[in-house]
């Protein structure tokens, strides 16, 4: 079992809508020193997969084109190793 330093934690929020995406780095960078990486949708999330280790990845469940779930099973499909997912709901 790998063990990580909490300094070399990278999270990927991919969510349409801005403000879901600017809480998500605020609460996660306020008090922990994780590296936050935003996207708007789940193409770019999975092309930015390449490009960084990302350690653990919160998705929007209703996205339009790609939602969370096919998001996910994309990334499973892919064989891209990630520690943890995390489907969120937005709340009306």
């Amino acid at each position: 079992m790998m063990v990580l330093d909490s300094k070399n934690i990278t999270v990927m929020m991919i969510d349409d809508d801005e403000i879901n995406r600017q809480m998500a780095e605020m609460i996660l960078t306020k008090k922990l020193p994780y590296r936050v990486i935003t996207v708007e949708s789940g193409m770019r999330g999975i092309e930015l997969m390449y490009q960084y280790e990302v350690n653990l990845v919160l998705l929007d469940v209703t996205m339009p084109v790609w939602d969370g779930f096919i998001v996910k099973h994309i990334l499973f499909f892919v064989n891209h190793l990630i520690n943890l997912s995390v489907l969120t709901e937005k709340v009306l």
